[in-house]
């Protein structure tokens, strides 16, 4: 998983594959999806308006071992 920060938005990047199609699943979170309907890239908007504490209680369809990554890094999200 790589994480990326863009102005006021996070983008993980679950796989390098092409992205045939985009939905936001919930107000400010658009799951990018691969030809298999797989999840593989998630967009997280307006980050400035979230706290950490909201942010670790996101359920994002990733790994366990990326979720306890995901909690640290959302862990700086205050300091931002």
């Amino acid at each position: 998983m790589k994480i990326s920060i863009n102005d006021d938005a996070a983008y993980l990047q679950l796989a390098d594959v092409k992205i045939i199609e985009s939905e936001e699943v919930d107000t400010d979170i658009i799951y990018d999806f691969d030809e298999s309907d797989q999840v593989v890239g998630i967009e997280i908007l307006r980050l400035k308006d979230k706290t950490a504490e909201q942010l670790k209680k996101l359920d994002l369809p990733v790994s366990a071992g990326d979720k306890a990554k995901l909690k640290q890094f959302f862990s700086l999200i205050d300091s931002l």
